[in-house]
């Protein structure tokens, strides 16, 4: 256990921290510098998040594998995933996928866009500039499944997310979503103790960038 605590604390001082300390510095800037700082955020967060995506690749392929076999009477999926970010799950989709995006900083489409070339086999029918909370411009029922991957940690209020993805989903449909967790206190004590170190922080950081892309750390 205590050469787990060690790497997993020596990954949070060496590149989590480090991370963060970059993200804060641009929040302030962020008081100058609005536009660009939002792309320089994005460009950064799409960098992390395929890196992220690499370690996470097993877990996604288990939690997408059913996601072809939901029942929608021979038609295309109808997807929704929530803060995409630079859209590290197009490849978890079955082909012919009607995708729409939501995410609040308007500069991670770029990145979406250029990633998308690579996964033709999803429709990509819109990105839409918005939060979690607040989904008003999708209708009751309208989506097969909904996706958000590394989110809550990020979101102001948990509660409504899910109220408002409940509202969106079909009867029958699913809600997927991978999350961070919160290391076991008495076998991780080092990691617990930087975890809840580092998530006001983050927190604080997600709520003044209004954002809630994948990427995370809690």
């Amino acid at each position: 256990m205590a050469e787990v605590d060690a790497t997993v604390s020596a990954f949070i001082w060496n590149y989590v921290l480090p991370w963060i300390l970059v993200i804060i510095i641009l929040n302030y800037i962020n008081s100058y510098i609005y536009s660009p700082y939002k792309a320089a955020y994005a460009w950064l967060l799409n960098r992390l998040g395929f890196h992220m995506a690499k370690k996470a690749y097993r877990k996604k392929e288990r939690l997408f594998s059913s996601l072809a076999k939901l029942h929608v009477d021979g038609r295309p999926l109808d997807i929704l995933e929530i803060g995409v970010g630079g859209g590290t799950n197009f490849e978890y989709y079955p082909p012919g996928s009607n995708l729409i995006c939501i995410d609040p900083n308007p500069h991670f489409e770029k990145y979406l866009k250029d990633n998308h070339s690579k996964y033709p086999h999803v429709n990509l029918k819109g990105f839409v500039v918005g939060t979690a909370e607040k989904l008003h411009g999708f209708h009751d029922n309208s989506a097969d499944a909904i996706v958000c991957t590394f989110v809550l940690c990020s979101v102001e209020d948990i509660e409504e997310v899910l109220k408002e993805i409940k509202r969106v989903l079909r009867p029958g449909g699913k809600f997927y979503f991978l999350e961070h967790v919160l290391a076991d206190k008495k076998t991780h004590p080092w990691v617990y103790k930087m975890q809840n170190f580092i998530r006001p922080v983050w927190k604080w950081v997600g709520r003044s960038l209004g954002h809630s892309s994948e990427e995370a750390p809690s």
